[in-house]
């Protein structure tokens, strides 16, 4: 089959057999997902990833009941659940322990404490890179999965970096006018920026 997508080099997809052992099915899904982070919506790859995962749902080797989850099946409260403790299991590899609450208390989502005893986070929590005035002088940081990498910084260093370098304008009406900004993919000066707080699998 071939994956069409404008932006998508043209290539053939051999998927394994549906009785090809479980961690062929499994490197293939893998695969799958790879691709369509790379190129989401391409049809092909999103068609391949709903077969392999019924051939492994179906394998007589499969344990089902283990089965990766597809991120895209879940719903937000799943999903919001699914990115707290993919961040919370980052972030232990790097001494800290992650506390969920409940209340949205002063504007975090959970605290993130450290080791060391003294650095304690107020952590939002989100799908994006975003500033909001509700956050604004309340020591908050923000959460974001970006691909494999996690970004966790200072939500008021970022306004004043995006200030300082005239990065809002006086055009962005979701900032003047709404009060937030989101980009649903960091722009390369972002990045720049971002690279300080990027923790690394």
């Amino acid at each position: 089959m071939k994956a069409r997508n404008e932006d998508y080099p043209f290539s053939l997809i051999d998927p394994p057999s549906p009785f090809a052992p479980t961690a062929e099915l499994e490197a293939f899904r893998k695969d799958c997902l790879q691709h369509l982070q790379a190129y989401r919506g391409n049809l092909q790859w999103e068609a391949e990833l709903a077969s392999v995962e019924r051939h492994l749902r179906e394998h007589p080797d499969g344990p089902e009941k283990f089965l990766r989850a597809a991120y895209r099946d879940l719903n937000s409260r799943q999903k919001e659940n699914y990115n707290f403790h993919k961040v919370a299991g980052r972030l232990a590899d790097y001494g800290f322990n992650c506390i969920r609450l409940t209340d949205d208390w002063q504007g975090a989502d959970f605290i993130a404490v450290h080791i060391d005893g003294e650095t304690f986070l107020k952590v939002q929590l989100k799908a994006r890179l975003i500033i909001d005035r509700r956050y604004e002088g309340k020591e908050i940081h923000i959460a974001f999965l970006h691909g494999d990498d996690l970004f966790l910084y200072d939500h008021d260093a970022f306004l004043k970096h995006l200030i300082d370098n005239k990065r809002i304008g006086d055009s962005s009406t979701s900032w003047h006018d709404k009060g937030f900004r989101t980009w649903p993919s960091p722009p390369s000066w972002a990045l720049s920026f971002l690279k300080a707080y990027r923790i690394l699998a």
